[in-house]
């Protein structure tokens, strides 16, 4: 075999091992982790890891990923807790190395589509053992467990979402029964995301990815009916199901509850005591913050003495990312933070429409993550670092791109 056939092989496997990854990141992390760990090592056995990796590191998207890296390591030299603490807050961030691998590998626009292909149909499966549960079809499991079945009601709305926007853009480079088919696995999809899932992230998300993906393509005349058609019918699903309304009803409850210091420990009800203490802490420490990994600490001290009901409940994250940033890195560590955003946002990728796959899911996250830090947690994290990595690849060599 040649030296040239080995490469090849070996990065196939590599691209089949981070599809192993994505799609197991809504079931078990312990496979997700080996299939990221079998990606960079079939990378480096390729032989080409090196010149991959110097034209994928010039992206935009990867110098963004590097400059969170930098700040969140330097952020360590002032953190007033254990090094343990401060290290496992660094680690945390590992996914962003994830994304000059991925961008080193999936230039290619048909790895995009088995990517996309893999984690949809997956989804689907998902989607309709979501739905079995949820007609109680599965005597074994409760009907409520249904919003649980993949990981987390979080995480399964927020994948399932991905697997909509997913389809679509599948569905748009398909013809005839094919075409019909990935629109039918959306539909299916959006169906679980919706009705059996109470993940309000995942419904927040849903409405984002699709809006953000019907607007861009509004710039194609062929695809103009057809986006907005399925972005009116995935709003007016949202807006007609009752699992939706009642959930964002309950949420406008508690944080209105929560605010005039009354009511008992909801989901949203502490967020709103979160917000308000972490804005302190922020007040505190305004340029710098208090260090990598040492939210919590600062956060116990801020409410130490306050309360005595069950808003002293202490907490490690604020459930808002950018309250987050600021409260560990300052307003400079949080300016880093959002110019990763804009790099990705302005990274053109392969100028397909495989970039505004990766927009619109970082568009839904940087929502989501007003009441939640889903660029930092291990599922969610992963998965947008996995799809703006694959999404905005561009051919190797650079040369290919003309």
């Amino acid at each position: 075999m040649t030296e040239s056939k080995r490469a090849h092989l070996s990065l196939d496997a590599a691209r089949w091992a981070a599809i192993l990854a994505v799609c197991a990141l809504p079931v078990s992390p312990p496979v997700a982790n080996v299939g990221m760990g079998l990606t960079l090592i079939l990378l480096l056995a390729s032989g080409e890891a090196g010149p991959r990796l110097v034209a994928a590191c010039r992206q935009p998207l990867a110098l963004g990923a590097f400059a969170v890296l930098l700040v969140v390591a330097v952020g360590m030299l002032w953190a007033d807790v254990p090094w343990r603490a401060r290290w496992d807050a660094w680690w945390s961030w590992r996914k962003l190395l994830l994304i000059p691998v991925l961008l080193a590998l999936f230039g290619d626009a048909l790895w995009k589509r088995r990517f996309a292909v893999s984690f949809a149909l997956v989804c689907g499966v998902g989607a309709l053992a979501i739905f079995a549960v949820w007609l109680g079809w599965v005597p074994q499991l409760p009907r409520e467990a249904a919003s649980d079945l993949l990981r987390n009601r979080g995480t399964q709305g927020m994948a399932l979402a991905i697997a909509v926007l997913c389809s679509i853009w599948l569905a748009l480079g398909a013809a005839g029964t094919r075409r019909w088919a990935w629109l039918v696995l959306g539909a299916l999809a959006a169906a679980a995301a919706l009705v059996p899932t109470i993940g309000r992230s995942g419904h927040l998300a849903l409405l984002i990815m699709v809006g953000v993906f019907a607007l861009a393509m509004l710039r194609e005349p062929r695809y103009r009916v057809g986006a907005l058609g399925v972005a009116v019918l995935v709003a007016l699903a949202a807006a007609l199901t009752p699992n939706v309304r009642e959930r964002l009803a309950v949420a406008v409850d508690e944080f209105r509850t929560a605010q005039a210091g009354k009511g008992e420990l909801t989901s949203f009800g502490i967020r709103a005591v979160m917000y308000e203490n972490s804005l302190r802490v922020v007040a505190q420490h305004p340029w710098i913050g208090v260090g990598t990994g040492a939210f919590a600490a600062a956060y116990a001290k801020e409410i130490e003495g306050r309360y005595t009901d069950w808003r002293a409940t202490p907490t490690v994250d604020p459930h808002n990312q950018y309250l987050f940033f600021a409260a560990e890195l300052g307003v400079l560590g949080l300016l880093v933070f959002l110019g990763y955003i804009g790099a990705a946002l302005l990274d053109r990728g392969d100028g397909s429409s495989a970039r505004w796959v990766a927009v619109a899911i970082l568009l839904a996250w940087c929502a989501t993550s007003l009441f939640s830090s889903h660029f930092k947690t291990f599922a969610e994290g992963h998965l947008l670092a996995m799809f703006l990595g694959v999404m905005l690849a561009r051919p190797y060599p650079p040369a290919r791109a003309a």
